[in-house]
């Protein structure tokens, strides 16, 4: 009897054991992770409507920015923004060790167009960042911004 009670425990405690590790991994995931940065990957453009001044284009798309994201760097004669990594964007506010993601604006030269860049990582199980971008990310970033700003 004593021994059926030990293979139970063990059983449960390691259907428990792969339980917790399946949801750590599906948490850490990301709702819209994609492994990866190469060939553009990660990169979407919003054309800037005709009529918006690159100084109002800047205004809005900073400002989209920063409320979801703490930025890191910004410069308003290159264009360029980056923020810190976030990472409770997959956790609706809880921090997480596991996922995080920044987001990249580059605004051209010519002040026509905006790149917008979803940089993602995830932890792998031996505690090493993995490169890739997250399109729930960037489809949002994309859609704030062209809504404001795009053609």
């Amino acid at each position: 009897m004593k021994i059926h009670s030990a293979s139970s425990k063990l059983l449960l405690m390691l259907i428990v054991a792969t339980l917790f590790s399946s949801c750590r991994a599906i948490s850490s995931k990301g709702l819209g992770w994609e492994k990866g940065t190469a060939n553009g990957a990660g990169w979407s453009t919003v054309l800037i409507k005709d009529k918006i001044t690159y100084d109002l284009a800047w205004d809005d798309v900073s400002s989209i920015v920063v409320r979801k994201f703490e930025p890191e760097m910004m410069s308003r004669e290159t264009g360029y923004i980056r923020t810190k990594w976030n990472y409770t964007w997959t956790r609706r506010g809880s921090r997480t060790k596991y996922y995080r993601v920044r987001v990249t604006i580059k605004m051209s030269e010519e002040r026509k167009k905006i790149d917008i860049n979803a940089q993602a990582q995830k932890k792998n199980v031996f505690g090493k960042w993995v490169n890739g971008y997250d399109t729930e990310l960037l489809t949002t970033m994309k859609n704030d911004i062209a809504g404001v700003v795009g053609q």
